[in-house]
């Protein structure tokens, strides 16, 4: 039996650069970091932290609102954070990590309220969390992909140079509700985000002349209800927007109401959608696309 345990262990040694050559997905597991942490607080696997203490405990508090980290989890129950310029809300230093949500949770910070360094982010659950950033800081800046599976996300951000959620990585909202608000851009992307579900709204009325949304990747718009208001600047655009495609598809309810262009992208292609209404200001085009 030991013999045969040992011809199988070299077989897997040997099929797996084969498997990789061949373009074969062998899944390893995303790495979690073994602590979070929270204002300057660090809260390892297994503990809580209660709030307005800073000593995490290993049983579950009887009273109050309490966070709860284990294994990538990091469970917000009707808790309240708030930082000062020193520290962030929210801090990983490597890992990709989960938010879920139970009542409502609040930061007030005037650094970051979410700051994965290394690592993705994804929030779920049946609550809200309320970020407001009040210095020149992102409300929530992710490293890598972040994605709403579930509850509700406000971020608001008042810095001149502050934006609501930076992402590094790809944005995909499945389902639950995001509302951005922002005095630069509301919503700042770099990869491919997908709106499968849910609803997206950005106000961008206090961003001056910036786009609400500003992407470097493609946007396709499926079933997720989007709203866009920019006072002063562009609904979505880009720096390369000779490069960027947008595709809307699905049962959305869009409305974008801009000052500049509404849609500046390369390629819009639309299949499907409940409702379209763009709009844009006085010398501008409500759509401004190389294809249509």
């Amino acid at each position: 039996m030991k013999k045969m345990s040992k011809l199988l262990s070299l077989l897997a040694m040997l099929l797996l650069p084969v498997c990789l050559s061949a373009g074969l997905t062998v899944s390893v597991g995303a790495a979690v970091p073994d602590s979070i942490i929270i204002g300057s607080v660090t809260v390892n696997d297994g503990y809580y932290l209660k709030e307005g203490t800073t000593t995490p405990m290993s049983a579950k508090p009887t009273s109050g609102g309490y966070a709860y980290y284990k294994s990538g989890v990091l469970q917000l129950n009707n808790f309240d954070i708030q930082t000062t310029t020193t520290t962030n809300g929210i801090y990983t230093t490597i890992g990709d990590v989960i938010v879920e949500l139970v009542g409502a949770n609040t930061i007030k910070t005037e650094k970051k309220g979410i700051y994965t360094q290394k690592g993705a982010l994804t929030v779920r659950g049946s609550g809200s969390l309320t970020i407001t950033a009040t210095e020149s800081d992102h409300g929530a800046y992710i490293n890598s992909n972040c994605t709403i599976e579930g509850g509700t996300l406000n971020v608001t951000t008042t810095g001149a140079n502050a934006n609501a959620l930076y992402v590094e990585g790809s944005y995909t909202q499945k389902s639950g509700r995001v509302n951005l608000k922002s005095a630069n851009r509301c919503l700042y992307t770099f990869g491919l985000s997908s709106l499968l579900g849910g609803a997206l709204t950005l106000d961008g009325c206090d961003s001056g002349s910036y786009p609400a949304w500003h992407t470097y990747g493609d946007i396709s718009i499926t079933n997720c209800d989007l709203t866009i208001t920019s006072c002063a600047g562009t609904g979505i655009s880009s720096d390369v927007a000779e490069k960027i495609n947008v595709n809307i598809n699905g049962s959305a309810e869009i409305d974008i109401d801009a000052d500049r262009t509404g849609i500046w992208c390369s390629q819009l292609t639309i299949s499907n959608v409940e409702r379209l209404l763009v709009s844009s200001g006085s010398g501008y085009y409500a759509l401004y696309t190389q294809y249509l």
